[in-house]
């Protein structure tokens, strides 16, 4: 089997094309349905957030996609177009994308459970969007040995990082990070309003880091 991480984070693409490429669970599980019938006996998840979307994959060695990988100066368009879809839209795209292959993926992965990955290092929101990505392929028995292995052990790793280093102490949500720019430049916030634009997730962290 290759191990495979395909995907594009806050490093490597801007905002609006980390938008337009996230995954609501309804849409991961539509992708997850169509990955996994158009090759047999692979596994697949996808995580999906606000700073990244990566597909992984467990894939027989002997099929095409893997095989193509191989050739010298081999694209990420195939890639691309197996994850993504052919559309037109998705030609030229190639240098936001990164691919991770087995030991590398590993590696990779329990960088991102670890939180050393983040726009925050250290966060931990990215735990639980792990382990709901890995419900979600379980949920459309899109995971198999491999994964049942590898995601419950990163979650591991992530836990254990978080409980042996200090890495976790300090700002790590972005409205934290808000709040104390917030304090630097204002001083005390006692008695002073705050306007949030925007909805979701980060949002209300952050209005609960203010309010608190």
């Amino acid at each position: 089997m290759e191990l495979l991480v395909f995907g594009l984070n806050h490093k490597t693409a801007p905002l609006g094309l980390r938008e337009r490429w996230s995954f609501s669970p309804g849409e991961s599980e539509l992708a997850l349905e169509r990955i996994s019938s158009a090759i047999a006996d692979s596994e697949h998840l996808i995580l999906s957030t606000c700073n990244r979307t990566e597909f992984y994959s467990a894939i027989p060695a002997s099929s095409g996609l893997v095989r193509n990988l191989d050739q010298e100066n081999s694209p990420l368009g195939e890639l691309t177009s197996f994850y993504l879809g052919g559309d037109e839209e998705n030609a030229g795209l190639d240098e936001h994308f990164y691919l991770y292959r087995q030991e590398n993926a590993v590696k990779h992965l329990f960088r991102v459970a670890g939180g050393l990955d983040s726009m925050i290092i250290g966060e931990t929101e990215i735990m639980r969007q792990l382990k709901d990505a890995y419900a979600l392929s379980e949920k459309n028995s899109a995971s198999g040995k491999m994964f049942r292995r590898l995601f419950p052990e990163a979650l591991k790793v992530g836990k254990k990082v978080r409980t042996s280093t200090s890495i976790s102490e300090g700002c790590i949500t972005p409205g934290q990070a808000a709040l104390r720019l917030a304090m630097e430049a204002l001083g005390e916030l006692t008695g002073k309003r705050a306007l949030l634009i925007g909805s979701g997730v980060v949002a209300g962290v952050t209005a609960k880091a203010l309010i608190e």
